[in-house]
């Protein structure tokens, strides 16, 4: 795993969190759609409760990985000495800015802030390798 892939899990899991948060509403609006339509019937659907209950587990599961990794990432990046690269790992890997938004905010040209990015991520190499 290189450096910008670990530093990047964070994103990763946020997505996963939102992609299985539209999973479970999907889930939960076919549920309340059987529930209305089969309103006088007598249909078993305990499968489809079971299936809601697995999913809000995984979103649970997914949501303390997110924590420990988030909290684990930002202990790394506090350990970046320089403060412009702590804050442009700060900014790019926990808030998940892009590099636009980012030099704009460091009032530095998108060519410089790449050019810190890399002395960055150079020195969370050698952080993690210690």
């Amino acid at each position: 795993m290189t450096t910008k892939q670990y530093l990047g899990q964070i994103e990763r899991l946020d997505r996963m969190i939102s992609n299985k948060t539209i999973e479970i509403q999907q889930v939960e609006n076919q549920l309340y759609n059987i529930k209305s339509i089969m309103n006088d019937c007598k249909v078993q659907t305990s499968g489809s409760k079971d299936r809601l209950g697995d999913l809000q587990n995984e979103l649970s599961n997914l949501i303390d990985s997110y924590v420990a990794k988030r909290q684990e990432i930002i202990k790394i990046i506090e350990k970046v000495r320089e403060t412009n690269r702590y804050d442009l790992l700060f900014k790019k890997y926990v808030e998940q800015k892009s590099f636009e938004q980012i030099a704009c905010e460091m009032n530095y040209s998108l060519v410089h802030i790449k050019r810190i990015h890399k002395l960055a991520l150079d020195e969370v190499n050698c952080i993690i390798k210690r």
